[in-house]
């Protein structure tokens, strides 16, 4: 057994985590894992017992996003000793796109494609040290990518269908959709 938090209480290359020592080479989020380029992918659903070793390590995961999909990741950590931060990546594994929000001894994003592509998760230490985590991903379709996938009558509008404005009678009514530019008088 061992205790959260205390240092030595368990052998080099094993972390505490729920009062026992685990491998970390027995991550089951697919060591190594360390760069954006090494991302191994992650399904949907939960995935407990992941665990960030001592140091520099960082986990990175890859999903397939399509355009207009809604992705939603939920972090949970076993302890709250070790900060740990959330951002997702671009397919160009650039500057991230967002950061987590803390949310209460949970972090959580969400985050719209406006482009396909292999995104990337990494989960970091904000100060060092180690942790166990689990995390929740989520995919929410699109209601429409383009005005074709919407009823007659209806356009897409942020990947969601919406109803069209009445034409204006003049372009000084008030409220008044002028179909050209897309503006309205208010």
């Amino acid at each position: 057994t061992c205790v959260a938090g205390e240092i030595k209480t368990c052998d080099d290359g094993q972390i505490c985590t729920e009062g026992l020592c685990a491998v970390c080479a027995e991550d089951p989020g697919g060591e190594p894992n360390e760069t954006c380029l090494d991302a191994v992918p992650i399904g949907l659903g939960v995935h407990a017992g992941l665990l960030l070793c001592p140091d520099v390590d960082e986990d990175w995961y890859s999903i397939a996003l399509s355009e207009g999909q809604v992705l939603s990741v939920t972090l949970t950590q076993a302890d709250d000793e070790t900060g740990l931060a959330l951002v997702l990546v671009p397919p160009s594994c650039d500057d991230p796109l967002i950061s987590a929000t803390d949310n209460g001894g949970t972090k959580t994003l969400s985050w719209t494609a406006l482009s396909p592509g292999e995104y990337r998760l990494r989960v970091s230490t904000q100060a060092g040290g180690e942790s166990a985590y689990s995390l929740q991903v989520n995919l929410e379709e699109p209601d429409c990518v383009d005005d074709s996938d919407c009823a007659p009558g209806l356009l897409c509008g942020f990947y969601q269908c919406v109803q069209v404005p009445p034409p204006c009678e003049t372009l000084w009514e008030l409220g008044c959709y002028d179909g050209i530019s897309g503006n309205t008088t208010d």
